[in-house]
């Protein structure tokens, strides 16, 4: 496995990026209510690394197992006895949109 993907992930401990009000889209309705801080006991609980906030509600103790399943399942897939079929599309592939980061 390359270490680039080794690098793909690196434990957070705090959000990767704050939600302000001032980010955010203006909708048409009369008064936008500052998004509400997290309970702590969700803090505590749940996988709030990437702004802070939980849309899934994916417990951190999940993220232990979710990410060494992630890297095996990449490094299968570029595995030529396990994706022969589809391998050479998916690195030309992947080295194209990697470089300039579009698909």
């Amino acid at each position: 496995m390359s270490s680039k993907f080794r690098e793909f992930y690196k434990p957070q401990t705090e959000p990767i990026e704050k939600i302000r009000q001032s980010d955010l889209l203006r909708l048409p309705i009369p008064e936008e209510p500052e998004p509400k801080p997290v309970p702590r006991e969700w803090r505590e609980q749940l996988d709030l690394t990437l702004d802070g906030y939980s849309a899934l509600g994916l417990p951190l103790k999940r993220k232990e197992t979710l990410v060494p399943k992630f890297l095996e399942a990449v490094k299968k897939l570029f595995s030529k006895s396990d994706n022969w079929t589809f391998l050479q599309p998916l690195i030309l592939t992947t080295e194209l949109c990697a470089k300039c980061q579009t698909s």
